[in-house]
């Protein structure tokens, strides 16, 4: 049985990433600041969802200790974890960049997934396929003015991809 989790499952990619998946039976962990409406499809109990904010690196440590990934994959044999939240703030000069947001947006799109991707490469021997999927852009292979922050981190995500 797979089983699959989804950040940022709450609004745009992340939301249709968790439909699609619902909609062919997979169970899905949620993780969003938000909640995600699902309907019908979350009526069935195969979507659990998990308020987190991925840019507090202390949160997602604390949450991960408690062990709740663990259970949530306890019967599967597949781990699909599909890396998609993020943000593309700051935007601007580095000048003008608030350094407060600069580590929120390295928290959230670099931390966060790789911190999440070592705990799911570490589940138990019952999981025989594990697979990561890093939302990534164009950005991470191309420069764009005032997109530094965001040109790095998903830089950053095609590296851990390649290198894994």
């Amino acid at each position: 049985m797979i089983k699959a989790v989804v950040t940022g499952h709450s609004q745009g990619l992340g939301l249709a990433l968790a439909r699609a998946l619902l909609q062919q039976g997979v169970p899905v962990l949620g993780i969003a600041r938000g909640q995600a409406t699902l309907g019908e499809l979350a009526a069935d109990g195969h979507l659990q969802q998990v308020p987190l904010n991925l840019a507090d690196t202390q949160a997602v440590l604390d949450w991960l200790g408690d062990g709740e990934l663990v259970r949530f994959f306890e019967g599967a044999n597949q781990a699909l974890l599909i890396n998609n939240a993020g943000v593309v703030s700051p935007v601007g000069p580095m000048a003008v960049q608030s350094v407060m947001d600069v580590a929120n947006a390295v928290s959230l799109n670099v931390a966060a997934p790789l911190m999440l991707s070592a705990a799911v490469a570490q589940l138990g021997p019952h999981i025989s396929d594990r697979r990561i999927l890093h939302v990534s852009s164009g950005a991470g292979r191309s420069a764009y003015p005032g997109w530094s922050v965001y040109c790095a981190t998903k830089a950053a995500l095609d590296m851990h991809a390649q290198s894994a």
